[in-house]
């Protein structure tokens, strides 16, 4: 409604025609637009254009066009006559004349009431441009201001995360030789959150780049430009068309979530990402699995955990590019083309089990089917990729789960109570044991 908003005033201030009354019905219909569209602060009351519309006198008129609430009710003036000035001329910081409203009246309004009326006005205009959308806008534009003339249509909230607000828009080039014109997403540092730093931003394009040119498996955005924004860098990348995948088996028809992520998951891993710049992470497995289980070292309830862990270190194999975050939120499914992976701010080198853990979160029956797991995990070998067995992936549930609990300890009050996560963590380390041959006892609390 505000892009709207905007579109309205600047069309009526291109035509700069005198604020009169709504005598015809080219004046009734742009008053009800600028009724509909413009924000309440600056909205004509619904009983200005009822009263006018039954014919009521000048006097009656004047108090039923007052600014609803914020507007003095100047028709108790010791004149007979009375003005109203237009939104658009105080809004533009210019002096305003005076308008006619009926029977030849002519007034001015009191400077202290213009005044006011004209510092909320720009208030108004300052929130607009510190709105999510109107970032996002102005990212749109600066990212594509040396390619032509950008056309941007209406921007529109696809989605947020823990540290981006993301916002997309059709982006039109005239002229456009290189037919760049399509759909591009805005990503708005969220308030509150620490935004992503520049190197951030490239390390990621860099590897969309890599990964782009070296799979045709899956989609993956690329990167257009990083503008300043506010003193805060925005990223603009293309937009992916898809349907988010729902990890719940049956709920999306033909569709077997454990295969979709499975498949996603084999062109990751496939991609050599030996060579790409700034790509942290681990040169092994091993290397990555002594790190993640640093998170259940010093709890005494998370002692069973860590040693089962320990007995179960994965060999010293090279590690692979790892997505880190393949939930179904970040893969997008698409009736023509491949499926699209988005997301990619976590990537790194890493364990190819530690994708699978992240998509299970050590559920029994994870997309809510029996087996779960080991349809993944077979599907997964279907693709021609090393087998994964199912103790290397619960070893990294068992530290998603032990992070979990310890984060809950520390008064993280975002998650699942200590008592929970605890019982959730000994019912996985049963199922570890059983699918190890180890011993099945209890975790001590």
């Amino acid at each position: 409604m505000h892009g709207n908003s905007v579109r309205i005033r600047d069309i009526l201030a291109k035509k700069k025609r005198t604020w009169q009354p709504m005598n015809s019905s080219r004046n009734a219909a742009t008053a009800c637009i600028i009724a509909w569209c413009v924000p309440s602060p600056i909205r004509y009351s619904v009983r200005a254009r009822r009263t006018h519309a039954r014919g009521g006198s000048t006097s009656a008129f004047t108090r039923a066009m007052m600014w609803r609430g914020s507007w003095p009710d100047y028709s108790r003036s010791t004149t007979n006559t009375t003005s109203v000035a237009s939104p658009l001329a105080l809004s533009s910081g210019r002096p305003v004349a005076s308008r006619r409203l009926a029977g030849g009246a002519r007034g001015s309004l009191r400077a202290s009431g213009m005044r006011s009326m004209s510092r909320r006005l720009r208030e108004m205009a300052a929130r607009y441009a510190g709105a999510g959308w109107a970032r996002a806008k102005r990212a749109l534009e600066a990212a594509f201001s040396g390619l032509g003339s950008p056309r941007i249509d209406r921007v529109v909230k696809v989605g947020h995360g823990l540290s981006n607000e993301v916002y997309a828009a059709h982006v039109e080039l005239v002229p456009d030789p290189e037919g760049r014109s399509g759909a591009y997403a805005a990503f708005i540092p969220a308030r509150g959150s620490a935004a992503r730093t520049r190197t951030s931003w490239q390390r990621e394009g860099a590897l969309l780049e890599r990964v782009a040119a070296r799979t045709r498996a899956i989609r993956v955005p690329t990167l257009t430009a990083i503008v300043p924004i506010d003193g805060e860098d925005v990223a603009v990348r293309s937009y992916l068309e898809g349907v988010p995948l729902d990890l719940r088996a049956g709920r999306q028809p033909s569709v077997a979530p454990w295969e979709v992520v499975a498949q996603v998951a084999a062109a990751v891993h496939a991609v050599d990402a030996g060579d790409i710049l700034g790509l942290g992470g681990h040169a092994t497995r091993r290397a990555h699995a002594l790190s993640e289980i640093s998170a259940l070292h010093g709890v005494p309830a998370l002692r069973e955990a860590e040693r089962w862990a320990l007995d179960h270190l994965p060999e010293e194999a090279p590690s692979t590019l790892v997505h880190g975050d393949l939930l179904g939120q970040n893969i997008l499914l698409h009736w023509e083309q491949p499926y699209a992976v988005i997301d990619w701010e976590v990537a790194t080198r890493g364990d190819p089990a530690y994708d699978m853990a992240i998509v299970t979160r050590g559920s029994a029956r994870p997309f809510q089917v029996d087996h779960g797991l080991t349809r993944l995990l077979d599907a997964y070998a279907a693709q021609g990729r090393p087998r994964i067995e199912g103790p290397a992936v619960h070893l990294y549930e068992l530290c998603l789960v032990g992070r979990w609990y310890r984060e809950a300890l520390e008064g993280d009050a975002g998650g699942e109570p200590p008592d929970q996560l605890l019982r959730r963590l000994e019912s996985l380390l049963r199922r570890a044991r059983g699918a190890s041959g180890g011993r099945m006892t209890q975790a001590s609390g």
